[in-house]
């Protein structure tokens, strides 16, 4: 592999507006510049590059001793983003495009030794960038430009190793090397010495032979008693590869290889031949001081090793060709690794030529990873401009690449267009966005639906063949701490100013969080925005927790991808903040994403007293060993008596039965946790908590206000008298009149100065009140959004600032959008967007001239007497409106 010097460092840097600096000569010398390292992204350099597209010019001397005369030397260049042209000593080397695979150049008849060489970059990084393969970067987060991998000096032979390809076959323990050498027309008798090392001890060679020069290049080893490379087991082979003359070596390459297989069959993963469940996190690779190039190789390790601390086998390197040095370490830690080209966002021949050459080239640059075992080509048809499914030319276009990758790597698997429509594919993966509590049920029946119909992914259903279905995209979000964002300022922040340099929508602009937050009156409710955020992570681990645990329960279904594993600039879905910290929560991930998690199907979470908890307790053992075990119950701190023998099978889902615990009774309403571990004798195997509440029997309202029904149904009034109301035949005798539309007496009860309380939960409509109706589905936007409630309004109510499972049931289908037209209004439950944007209310106060009214869109109604919390929430909604409530 010859020598290898470094030139990363300090290069001068100078922008070139206009374009005149090959016409000027600067590859001859920069006219001026400051000095910024190498690797680093331009828009790292200094504020006003942020935005800067163009060209931009590097230049550094280096000195190379004379004694290096019949060696061979190279200039090879990483990765630069996204044109660049190269000079030395004043002769243009060449030029390259892509901006994420290696290229180099010849220079031995360059370079000058004993004296000074200058080397200079072009780099052009167009604005327009939809057919270049660019990913997320200057799309969706902060754009990436200049020379942002290694440059280095390569010093050969004449005759040198080019280039060495390991294939492992694991089913025969053999490794066929590929070894590609340049010169060797010059040798006598060319032959290659290859040597192989333990995996468990580097300096015992296990293997040892030699191969004349082959045509071929292709030459192959078994391995005795082999060791194979696997997550829990990273085993990596240490190899030399010698090229030599007769005798006389001439080149060495020093590598490694892992023997590790990846298939699937019958709807199942395998791995090394065993059956395999796959725990992801997606990984875009970003990094807040540096965007795109990890600081340093420390901040890497930790990065994986918290990945592997919270249970993922896994990381999905999400449309970005991931720095070297994160999948070395990959396999050195033994995490997998799904890898993805940066797409172009426009269908035209010029960005499928790009496209097509940026993919192959990632593929050449990292066949030797173990860690890889997947290839995507597409995510979502970006780049295929979102017509798939009825396009016949872009359906035959991604069954070419699909049959070209395969044929340029059989050794991993192919996804053909992840999470959309799939053409030809070995992984039927779905993106679906789904927010719970509220959507607990809906995301239920999704996954049946996918589990009973999943050739309704294929653009044509007659291409599904069996192939394991993943849910390789779902998420929620939660709001990073403020205080552990460098600056007080948000808009100080370089990657938060960014982010509203893209984006137009508030709720992706950091900096709306501290107008709104005081906007809406959230200040009344959180003391500050720290402590808001860290309720939303809580609300974020609630969310993700029941949803990976669903996927887990369906044996159907062969593993998930996350989004995501850290937080990204605006974007905060990560179980990590952008800085890398754990969220609040998270430290419980290994709950429901380890190799062996317990989970529990529950009848209900809200319960009244005198109610008994039906626990159905599942076991997902990812391990290949079965085991007896014992499952213990533990309520409140207390441990019940209650013990559930469990035969668990290994690479399976098992069931128990279930289980009866009883519910303490109480005086007052609380909260609940229901913890429960898998026991192996003294071991615990592996443990779990619920939220569950318990409420006494609802006592009668004393002193409520007397109310005017409109509207209401009549078994709905025949529990408000239950309950100790008194009803009224008009407005005229009532404190308060309930209602579920504004009709024209509510209207009149108004005007005369009375109060309203409108049960909205059902309505589209109101005079001077827009409402829109929620999506019940599968929906981004509405996975990234946050619901929050005043819980001063409930003493003695378990609800929380942020809700959660004590509300389902409660939350609504529709919002009160048009909170800036109704001066006065005062919000006390509502939900918003990303960073506070897009907030709507579904508990409103409004002062009019004369009365006052209440809104509320919370399923208070249809719940009353049924949900115990709901029903101590309206009936303090009734009582607070009643007299007034402010």
């Amino acid at each position: 592999m010859g020598e290898i010097r470094t030139l990363n460092g300090l290069w001068t840097f100078t922008i070139d507006p206009r374009g005149r600096g090959e016409e000027e000569k600067w590859y001859c010398g920069l006219p001026a510049g400051d000095r910024y390292p190498v690797p680093g992204v331009w828009q790292t350099y200094r504020k006003e590059l942020y935005s800067y597209t163009g060209y931009t010019w590097y230049s550094r001397e280096f000195t190379l001793e004379p004694e290096l005369r019949g060696k061979r030397i190279f200039i090879e260049f990483a990765a630069v983003d996204f044109r660049a042209d190269v000079w030395l000593n004043g002769k243009k080397l060449g030029m390259h495009e892509g901006g994420y695979t290696p290229f180099r150049f010849e220079v031995t008849d360059l370079v000058r030794g004993g004296e000074a060489n200058l080397l200079v970059v072009c780099v052009f990084d167009p604005e327009e960038n939809q057919e270049l393969p660019h990913g997320k970067q200057g799309s969706w987060y902060s754009r990436v430009s200049g020379i942002w991998q290694d440059v280095r000096l390569l010093i050969y032979n004449e005759a040198f190793i080019e280039k060495v390809k390991i294939t492992p076959d694991l089913d025969q323990d053999t490794v066929h090397f590929t070894v590609l050498c340049d010169g060797v027309n010059n040798l006598i008798d060319p032959n290659v010495e290859i040597m192989i090392y333990a995996a468990e001890d580097r300096g015992r060679m296990i293997e040892k032979r030699s191969f004349p020069y082959r045509d071929d290049h292709t030459y192959s080893l078994g391995l005795t008693d082999p060791c194979y490379w696997s997550p829990s087991s990273p085993w990596l082979y240490h190899t030399e590869i010698i090229l030599k003359d007769g005798t006389i070596p001439r080149d060495r390459m020093v590598t490694y290889f892992g023997l590790r297989k990846i298939h699937w069959e019958a709807g199942r993963l395998f791995l090394n031949n065993r059956p395999f469940y796959l725990r992801g996190a997606l990984d875009q690779g970003f990094w807040p001081e540096t965007i795109y190039y990890a600081p340093s190789e420390s901040l890497i390790q930790e990065e994986i090793k918290k990945a592997r601390d919270m249970g993922f086998n896994l990381l999905r390197k999400h449309i970005k060709t991931e720095d070297p040095r994160y999948l070395y370490w990959a396999d050195r830690m033994g995490m997998l690794i799904w890898a993805e080209p940066p797409n172009c966002a426009k269908w035209s021949e010029l960005a499928k030529a790009r496209f097509k050459k940026e993919l192959f080239a990632l593929i050449e640059r990292d066949y030797n990873h173990p860690s890889i075992i997947i290839w995507s080509i597409y995510n979502e048809e970006w780049g295929l401009e979102w017509r798939l499914r009825n396009d016949r030319e872009k359906q035959l276009w991604v069954n070419e690449l699909y049959r070209e990758v395969k044929k340029a790597d059989p050794t991993r698997l192919v996804c053909d267009n992840s999470g959309w429509a799939h053409v030809c594919t070995d992984l039927n993966d779905y993106h679906r966005y789904f927010a719970v509590p509220e959507l607990a049920e809906e995301w239920r029946a999704d996954l049946t639906r996918i589990v009973e119909h999943p050739e309704e992914n294929y653009a044509l259903p007659a291409n599904h063949w069996g192939e394991p279905i993943l849910i390789s995209e779902f998420g929620m979000w939660g709001l990073p701490e403020t205080d552990q964002i460098t600056g007080e300022d948000l808009d100080a922040v370089p990657w938060w100013q960014g982010s509203a340099r893209i984006f137009k929508e508030e709720f992706k602009i950091p900096a709306t969080a501290a107008r709104n937050f005081r906007k809406y009156g959230l200040d009344r409710i959180f003391s500050n925005l720290n402590e808001l955020a860290r309720a939303a992570q809580e609300r974020e681990f609630r969310g993700v927790k029941f949803i990976i645990e669903e996927i887990r329960k369906r044996p159907e279904l062969a593993g998930y991808v996350v989004t995501e594993l850290t937080d990204i600039e605006w974007e905060t879905n990560g179980f990590l903040t952008y800085n890398r910290q754990l969220k609040a929560g998270f430290a419980k991930a290994p709950y429901f994403n380890g190799e062996t998690i317990i989970s529990a199907d529950l009848n209900k979470r809200n319960f009244w007293c005198g109610e008994t908890l039906r626990v159905r307790p599942v076991v997902v053992n990812n391990t290949d060993q079965d085991f007896q075990g014992e499952i213990v119950w533990n309520l409140n701190g207390t441990r019940l008596s209650e013990k559930t023998p469990l035969t668990v099978l290994a690479s399976a889902v098992t069931p128990g039965h279930e289980v009866l615990l009883p519910l303490p009774n109480v005086d007052t309403p609380q909260r609940l946790c229901l913890r429960y571990e898998l026991r192996c004798g003294e071991r615990v195997i592996c443990q779990n908590e619920e939220e569950l509440t318990i409420t006494p029997p609802a006592a009668r309202v004393v002193n409520g206000p007397v109310v005017y029904p409109v509207g209401l149904p009549p078994a709905f009034i025949t529990e408000l008298v239950k309950n100790g109301f008194k009803l009224a035949p008009d407005g005229k005798a009532a404190g308060l009149c309930l209602t579920t539309a504004l009709t024209p007496e509510v209207r009149a009860h108004l005007e005369a100065g009375g109060h309203v309380l409108w049960l909205a939960e059902s309505q589209m409509t109101g005079d001077g009140f827009t409402l829109k109706k929620l999506v019940e589905g599968e929906n981004w936007d509405r996975a990234a959004a946050v619901n929050f409630l005043d819980p001063s309004l409930f003493p003695g109510v378990p609800v929380a600032k942020v809700p959660g499972w004590e509300m389902a049931g409660l939350y609504p289908a529709t919002l009160v959008t048009n909170l800036d037209t109704l001066p006065g209004v005062r919000v006390y439950g509502g939900m918003f967007q990303g960073w506070l944007g897009n907030l709507d209310g579904f508990l409103v106060e409004l002062p009019l001239e004369s009365g006052r009214i209440w809104i509320t869109t919370l399923r208070l109604g249809a719940s009353y007497n049924q949900q115990p919390i709901g029903t101590l929430m309206l009936n303090q909604l009734m009582l607070r409106a009643g007299r007034g409530w402010s």
